[in-house]
């Protein structure tokens, strides 16, 4: 991207950067401002139709043109379960006015499932894509440069689309068991919501994935399971970290390393911690991350979690890298490498 901002300066070029994770594009737009100062960065508005309009009315006009500009959060403009979506429409249709309006790089960052919208939805507009950039692509492989531990089955190595089919199916059985739903289900319900929820967030879908683990949490406090309050806790964690607000990550995983404790439930324990791990090196304290992480690392090897111990290994490499020590950096990578 260095070189396509550099080769296109002064230019119309349009861009695809697809990232899954909020925390891991905040960190990559940042690094590409200090490069370039000149780079313009908008958020698109929640239920924006016409992104065009939107950007020519948020640039001062009277400024000169920006480097690049880059488009951020248009999942917000494209909630899922819509059949139809207003705002690609007027995308496709407003295709040529970008190359009159604009004389520099323009970059949508959005999330893989946004990516393949634009690409169904707005093949014109599509077509006059000259980049495409893939951080990450992986839903799970790099939420905030680290490995994050959700709690919810094998969903999250679903395909993209077998995700969108798990999700519609979620919705049916959760719907169907009615709102509040009997006793004897609440336990399935708060299961299939705390599913959905972590769909969600693989799919970047941040907000309704908070929207929805706050329910299963609620749902779990309500009839007292507190491994399912746990479980809630630390997903809703990680939906806050991958939107890109690390404190507010921090109080739902201290709150789950809480109940994981008061429970004994010692492989929920080690995956808060690693969590916490990954909040405070996505804060920059590459030093209490590497606490959290070999607290997380010792239960991960006392209960034979061989991926676990992966995990803890690969982000304390992560966290030495941080700081600035690449060969105690390379020796946990080697470790990390030799378990999987």
């Amino acid at each position: 991207m260095r070189r396509m901002l550099a080769a296109s300066e002064g230019t119309f070029s349009l861009g695809i950067a697809v990232c899954n994770s909020r925390s891991l594009q905040n960190h990559l737009i940042e690094t590409l401002k200090k490069d370039r100062p000149g780079i313009a960065k908008l958020r698109v508005p929640p239920q924006t139709t016409d992104i065009l309009a939107f950007a020519k009315t948020a640039l001062d006009p009277k400024a000169p043109s920006p480097a690049a500009l880059f488009l951020v959060e248009l999942e917000e403009s494209v909630p899922s379960g819509l059949e139809d979506y207003r705002v690609l429409r007027v995308l496709n249709a407003s295709r040529e006015r970008w190359r009159t309006a604009f004389s520099c790089p323009v970059v949508f960052w959005v999330p893989e499932y946004v990516a393949a919208l634009v690409s169904a939805r707005c093949p014109d507009f599509w077509s006059w894509k000259s980049h495409q950039f893939d951080f990450a692509v992986e839903p799970l492989s790099g939420a905030s440069l680290a490995t994050s531990h959700f709690s919810a089955g094998m969903s999250t190595s679903l395909s993209l689309d077998e995700k969108r089919l798990r999700l519609a199916e979620l919705k049916q059985r959760v719907q169907e068991a009615g709102d509040p739903p009997a006793r004897e289900l609440a336990d399935h319900v708060g299961e299939w919501l705390n599913e959905m929820g972590v769909i969600h967030c693989v799919l970047g879908e941040y907000r309704l994935s908070i929207s929805v683990l706050e329910r299963a949490l609620g749902l779990w406090r309500e009839i007292g399971d507190r491994w399912g309050e746990g479980a809630a806790l630390g997903n809703l964690g990680n939906a806050y970290a991958d939107l890109g607000d690390a404190r507010k990550a921090i109080e739902f995983h201290e709150k789950a390393l809480e109940i994981d404790r008061e429970i004994g439930n010692r492989r929920g324990e080690g995956n808060a911690l690693g969590n916490l791990g990954n909040a405070y090196a996505q804060l920059g304290d590459a030093r209490k991350a590497i606490e959290f992480h070999e607290k997380a690392l010792e239960i991960d090897r006392e209960i034979g979690d061989r991926r676990g111990e992966g995990a803890d290994l690969g982000n304390l490499g992560i966290a030495y890298r941080q700081l600035g020590d690449a060969r105690r950096a390379i020796e946990f990578h080697e470790k990390a490498l030799e378990i999987d």
